[in-house]
């Protein structure tokens, strides 16, 4: 059985390596405990009893720092972030082209609700105009969230209608 996982992964990785992810579309993937959502791009993940921060790849959000000027739509983002997945499971997929965690020790991730569209957080919020396709560290899916973005701008959603 492990055997034919282990074919079946790399058949599926060599068809399309840039769009699967076998976790993520596992009939039965693993689920992760959102426990607090922090701003539009990172949230903290119970991940195995650990409490891990977990930076969405690929998207970036306006800043609200404390002692530093709010930018604009961040409050927006990070209550658009709230209603996905706000005490929410979820799955989390990493990307080969990325290390496992950034300069401040966040996972890096996709982030899937384990509903039937299986709906990818990362892009719905550059969809919905609440988070830029962040271009500073190419991922996989950066072409797909250029485009996203450039969508949502031409359509003056969210931060784009909002910030100008």
């Amino acid at each position: 059985m492990k055997m034919l996982f282990s074919l079946l992964a790399g058949a599926i990785l060599q068809i399309a390596p840039q769009q699967f992810s076998l976790q993520a579309y596992a009939s039965q993937p693993t689920l992760f405990k959102v426990l607090k959502v922090i701003d539009g791009d990172t949230v903290l993940v119970d991940v195995r009893g650990n409490k891990e921060k977990v930076r969405l790849l690929g998207i970036d959000t306006p800043e609200n720092n404390p002692g530093e000027e709010i930018e604009c739509f961040s409050n927006e983002a990070t209550e658009k972030m709230r209603s996905f997945v706000a005490s929410q499971s979820v799955i989390l997929i990493d990307d080969r082209t990325q290390g496992n965690r950034d300069r401040y020790k966040r996972l890096l991730r996709y982030v899937y609700l384990p509903d039937t569209k299986r709906t990818f957080v990362n892009g719905e919020m550059i969809k919905q105009g609440y988070a830029y396709s962040y271009r500073q560290y190419p991922t996989l899916q950066l072409d797909k969230f250029n485009r996203l973005e450039k969508e949502a701008r031409e359509k003056n959603l969210g931060l784009w209608g909002s910030c100008r």
